[in-house]
Formats: C-alpha cells, structure tokens, sequence
C-alpha cells in the first residue's frame, strides 16, 4: 500500500477561533503598489507596532504582569518578523534580541530555519514571474493565545496568528492565513526569552524540504538550502516562461460549476463544514476539504461503493467513506483510473483556472498535498500567478495566497471539466 502523505492534523475548535481573537496588531504600509516601499521602522504610515490591549486578568481582576510581558516579547519578535518582509531586509532581523542566549542544538536550528523561511519568503516576492515587487497591503494580523502555562522559569505558549491583508499584484482580493504555533520560553536575566517556536513551518513544507533533501537536523544542510533558494526561484520562473498552454478536451458531460466551488473554498477554510469530521491523525484535513470542494461546492457527484477502497469517491461519514476522498495520493491514483467519475484534464501552470486542482507531490511518486485553485492573477505580460486556497495541518490554513510563495515544490495540475 503506497504511504499517505497527505495534510496531517486539523483541530475540531477552528470554527469557534474566529470570533475570540484578542490583541490585534495592525500593519498599514499605505504606500504606492510599485514602490520600493517602507524605509524606516519609524514611518507611521508604513508600519503600526502592535499593541497588546487585552491584558490577562485572574479570576479577582488582577492582571497577569508575567504573562503580558510574555506576550510582548511573541509579538514584538513576529512585527519585526513581518517588518523584515514587507521591507525586504534579508539581513536586519536580530534573533538574539528575542532568542534565549543559552542556545542549545534545537534552538539554533529553530532559528536556521525560521531564517531560511525569511529569506524564501523575500525572495519569491523580489524575484517574481510578474517582474513587480510583491507587497502585502492593507495588512493586520490578529494575536490569540489559547493557553499560557509557565513556572518560575518558563512557559509554553499556545497561540494563533490570524492575518489579514491584499496583494499588490491583485488587491482587489483579500487574503488571509491561520497559523498556530506553541511557543517555548525561559526567563533569563529577568527577561522571558524564546527558547523555540514550534509549528512555525507547517507540516507540509517541512515535507517539502525533506524531499529536496534538506536534513532538518543538520544547520549545515539547512544553510545550503537556504543559499540555492534564490537559483530554485530563478529556476521556477523560467520553467512557468516555458510551458505552453494545454486546451482542455472534454470527454464526456460535467456541470462543474467552479464559481460555486470557489465560494466553498472561501466559506469553509476556517471554520470547516460540521456536517464532514476533521480528519485528526489520520491522514490529515487537505484532501477531505478538496473532495469537499469539488463535490459540494462544484457539485461533482460522488462515485458511491465500499468503505475503504479507492475504486471510489464518496464521505457518508467518517466510518463510512474512500480512501480517495481524504487521501492526497489516493485522491490522484483514483481521478486516473479508469473507475474515475471526475472529469478532468491533466495541466499545467498556464492552463489551471478557478475551481482546478493542484496537489504537491514530496518524493517525485506519492501526493501529499491538495489545494484548490481560488483565481489567477494577470500582470502587463500575461499571467503572473495563481491565488490558492486550502487547509492543512493545525496550524497552516491559508485563503487565495500567491501559490509562488510556497516555494520550489513539484506540483501537478488538474483542469476539471465542464467549469463556469
């Protein structure tokens, strides 16, 4: 049986999170799209440190000074984080500031990697297909903190990032991310320090990397990566330059309707549909929600047979359902087969439109990951990228981002037939 892959872990509380958000940050570069951007930490109208004005409070109203200079360190090191990108400073983030002195081998890696993340995240923006500087507009991110528990000398932080914001490249769309993270902390000094922050690579990313042949225990490995990072970009960009369209052939009838497959997409990202189980442990929420997609918001009928076989595509309940319907790979070996009722097209980057699918394989055989295609953004030239939406692990759910600031990853396309 070949191994699942696919989107590990979703939480059964998402739907609840939107609405007990607490201290927010708010970020307003309020500058031209096509400008070099913010100069200065000090411009107002480029950036807005966050405030934290929600304070902890016991149960007799005394406020909790330990856990809001707690916070203040979290939110501090993630405003300078976001700093960093929508300035592309590759250089100017300062770890120390934030990160325990005392560092062991799991916190120097930590920060490696939270630093090669930095650099991809500026360099898909800098180098982009569009030829434009890509910038995150009109942003605020929204700080929750599910649980504090901490001693004399440390904590364990349990939070969620929301963040909200519009490309430049199409702002007319507003994206947004959900991230959790739990975060390690010792008090050195008297001062809380960052010990590590764990989740702050989602699940299906470190996979990526690791099928790049990133040894994530390795800082010497990990700094290789990071240096071919902007060759891979350079690399990414040529291979979309070169692709030709593919004109989709229908084989037999669809009523696919993509708009309405969109508008699921967008719906449910976050608070995902009640009437489907959060596929916890296993196998993961990525895949479930595309079959969700596809079939309740485009309205491809399921392909009805036996609990467990991939011969078929149906949910009736979480006992009750394929292996194709929550499975990255099966979901892939099941649209081609022959036993397949999905209508679709194998494509590539320039042909892909609203509605389509797009799965990542991490060792060049099995899938591991599946994401909606949610727009397609145009520059001057033509095409410039694809806005993508899908959920993940718990911590990494994300609405109409750039598909490009995954990263070099090996994607395949599927067309779905009959869209409108």
């Amino acid at each position: 049986m070949k191994k699942l892959l696919s989107c590990l872990v979703s939480i059964g509380v998402l739907a609840s999170i939107m609405t007990s958000f607490g201290a927010s940050s708010a970020f307003n570069p309020n500058i031209d799209p096509n400008d070099d951007g913010c100069l200065a930490n000090s411009d107002p109208a480029c950036f807005k440190i966050s405030n934290i004005n929600e304070l902890d409070v016991d149960d007799n109203g005394v406020v909790s000074v330990e856990n809001n200079r707690i916070k203040k360190v979290i939110q501090d090191f993630f405003d300078d984080y976001e700093y960093r990108i929508d300035n592309a400073d590759l250089e100017g983030m300062q770890y120390d500031k934030y990160f325990s002195s005392k560092k062991g081998n799991k916190t120097t890696l930590n920060i490696a990697l939270i630093d090669t993340m930095l650099y991809q995240n500026i360099l898909s923006k800098t180098n982009h297909y569009s030829g434009q500087r890509i910038r995150e507009l009109n942003k605020s991110i929204t700080y929750n903190y599910t649980n504090i528990t901490k001693n004399t000398d440390a904590a364990l932080i349990d939070m969620y990032i929301y963040k909200t914001f519009n490309y430049n490249i199409c702002p007319s769309i507003e994206s947004a991310t959900m991230d959790r993270y739990l975060v390690k902390m010792v008090l050195e000094n008297g001062e809380w320090k960052i010990e590590f922050i764990d989740n702050f690579i989602s699940e299906d990313i470190l996979y990526s990397l690791k099928g790049q042949g990133v040894d994530l225990d390795d800082i010497i490995s990990i700094n290789k990566y990071k240096e071919s990072i902007l060759s891979n970009i350079i690399k990414y960009n040529e291979d979309k330059k070169n692709e030709s369209s593919i004109t989709a052939i229908q084989s037999r009838s669809s009523n696919y309707n993509a708009n309405n497959a969109v508008a699921y997409a967008n719906t449910y990202v976050f608070s995902p549909n009640p009437n489907y189980f959060n596929i916890e442990g296993i196998g993961g929420d990525c895949t479930n929600f595309a079959s969700q997609v596809l079939n309740e918001g485009g309205g491809i009928p399921e392909h009805f047979g036996y609990h467990g076989y991939n011969n078929c595509w149906f949910y009736t309940s979480s006992s009750n359902r394929s292996t194709s319907w929550a499975g990255a790979d099966y979901l892939y070996d099941y649209m081609h087969s022959n036993n397949s009722m999905i209508n679709f097209n194998d494509s590539n980057w320039s042909s892909v439109t609203r509605g389509d699918l797009i799965q990542v394989t991490y060792d060049g055989v099995n899938m591991g990951h599946s994401m909606i295609v949610t727009s397609i953004v145009y520059s001057s030239s033509g095409r410039a990228d694809l806005l993508v939406t899908y959920r993940s692990t718990t911590n990494n759910h994300k609405k109409d981002i750039l598909l490009s600031t995954r990263g070099s990853e090996d994607q395949r396309f599927m067309h779905i037939l009959g869209g409108v």
